[in-house]
């Protein structure tokens, strides 16, 4: 509304669906960091942040200039792969991150970290576009400033302590998707869309 100088009232915010369903994914607690996908992807302050770490990372990315700047990083394995194969590495990881760049206008990511909170895996996601619509900070997830390795990094260090607040932040998140963010909301509230905007057409 603000860049293209549109009343805010002429938006409607629709939460977008996990993509899990159909699909046999069974999560368990696994011993490593997993990031992936590539739209808008800050993959290089993710690397950063990891350096000092001794925990592995798997980077699902298709982009080559990931997997040349992760070699120096023996810790660090980016790799290209198939739907199935990242769902199965996101339902077997301890952690999910999704480093966004934060100068964009559209958002990007959702889909990744709502499936990671459906499948009860702390997430850490970049302060983007969009990202607030989603994560509430402590409670659904951890937000941190974009561009910044060391607020990651701390943020990594925080989930992998393991304590009871982040049983408690996956639980809320999962809660919060299956309430709000189920393909039956979302089919719900475009009908409801496509109702209301059809009246506003013929007057009523």
């Amino acid at each position: 509304a603000r860049y293209f100088g549109i009343d805010r009232s002429r938006f409607t915010f629709v939460p977008p669906p996990p993509s899990l369903e159909g699909y046999a994914v069974a999560p368990s607690a696994g011993s490593y960091l997993f990031a992936g996908g590539d739209s808008s992807r800050d993959y290089w302050t993710l690397l950063e942040a990891v350096r000092p770490l001794r925990i592995p990372v798997i980077i699902a990315s298709k982009n080559p200039r990931w997997k040349r700047r992760a070699k120096a990083l023996a810790h660090v394995r980016v790799e290209a792969v198939s739907h199935q194969r990242f769902r199965e590495l996101m339902a077997g990881a301890r952690a999910v991150v999704v480093p966004l760049n934060g100068q964009l206008l559209h958002s990007a990511g959702q889909q990744t970290y709502l499936n990671a909170m459906s499948l009860r895996k702390p997430v850490i996601v970049s302060d983007a576009p969009g990202v607030r619509d989603h994560l509430t900070p402590g409670q659904t997830g951890w937000i941190v400033p974009p561009g910044d390795p060391e607020a990651l990094r701390a943020a990594i260090a925080e989930v992998l302590r393991d304590g009871d607040q982040v049983r408690r932040v996956v639980e809320q998140a999962a809660w919060r998707v299956a309430q709000r963010c189920t393909l039956e909301h979302y089919v719900d509230r475009n009908l409801a869309l496509g109702t209301a905007w059809a009246h506003q057409g013929d007057g009523s």
